[in-house]
């Protein structure tokens, strides 16, 4: 005789999903962050507030506090050095028109073109959730 498993239906699946966004790297935003887990947290984009290295670590400090074990970020218009194009145009473009070296400055501000992209990306980012 053989046993066939029950068949689970739409009601048996629980998955609680946290979708936030426009958190702009507040770090107010983690006193209210719910601690209950949830199985996939999505953040719709506006991670920060200026597109800023120092905005990115605050924004991927928010995620790490989140218990989820699936982490999804969508990139919003405030978050444009991470679209490589986006960034040349909007930091480095203006400094060169303008004929000032403002090249060290833009690098400590925003980072090189693709380094926020790469702060996502990396080992301690992955290691954090």
């Amino acid at each position: 005789m053989h046993i066939m498993p029950p068949i689970l239906t739409v009601s048996d699946i629980k998955v609680r999903i946290l979708i936030i966004s426009d958190t702009h790297a507040s770090p107010s935003l983690l006193s209210s962050l719910p601690t209950m887990p949830v199985d996939v947290v999505i953040h719709c984009g506006n991670l920060t507030q200026e597109s800023k290295l120092s905005e990115f670590a605050s924004a991927l400090a928010l995620l790490k506090a989140i218990n989820a074990p699936l982490k999804l970020a969508i990139p919003g218009n405030h978050d444009f050095t991470l679209d490589n194009a986006v960034c040349v145009i909007k930091t480095m473009e203006p400094a060169i028109s303008s004929g000032v070296d403002l090249e060290e400055e833009i690098y400590q501000v925003y980072g090189k073109v693709g380094q926020p992209h790469q702060v996502f990306c990396s080992e301690q980012a992955k290691k954090d959730g």
